[in-house]
């Protein structure tokens, strides 16, 4: 399989509209993720993934897999403390993607059986990025809408 993307959303807050509300804002500060994933790295050759659906749980105290690794789309759930996210600056909210990505990858490596060293070189082209490469990246994505 090759892993191709990543989405990223938030649990289910037991109303719609705030649960579509908190992923658009969750999706457009993480987005550098995925546009990065696509254009730098576009893809990863693995066992398990496809997609890596991550969703952004106050419920969860670890990072686990919650769906079954058999279809390619498991989603895995991220502890999330909204109301600390908020507190968070630009900058701080970036890091927050980056070192989570960072550990979900880690994660789920083993599981992934990987063909090559894709994982290490995103993780790593992320950390290098600075603050004017991500608001660039930002930037092409808007204009691409």
């Amino acid at each position: 399989m090759r892993l191709k993307s990543i989405n990223v959303f938030s649990e289910y807050l037991g109303e719609e509209n705030k649960t579509k509300e908190r992923t658009g804002e969750l999706r457009k500060d993480s987005e550098f993720l995925d546009y990065t994933f696509c254009k730098q790295i576009k893809y990863v050759d693995n066992d398990i993934f496809k997609q890596l659906n991550i969703s952004c749980s106050p419920t969860v105290k670890n990072i686990n897999v919650e769906c079954p690794l058999v279809d390619g789309y498991p989603v895995i759930n991220l502890p999330f403390d909204y109301n600390k996210y908020c507190e968070l600056d630009y900058n701080d909210k970036k890091a927050f993607w980056i070192d989570s990505i960072a550990e979900i990858l880690l994660f789920l490596k083993p599981v992934m059986n990987c063909k090559n060293e894709r994982i290490e070189i995103y993780i790593n082209q992320l950390r290098e990025l600075s603050e004017n490469e991500i608001k660039e990246i930002e930037d092409k994505i808007r204009r691409t809408r």
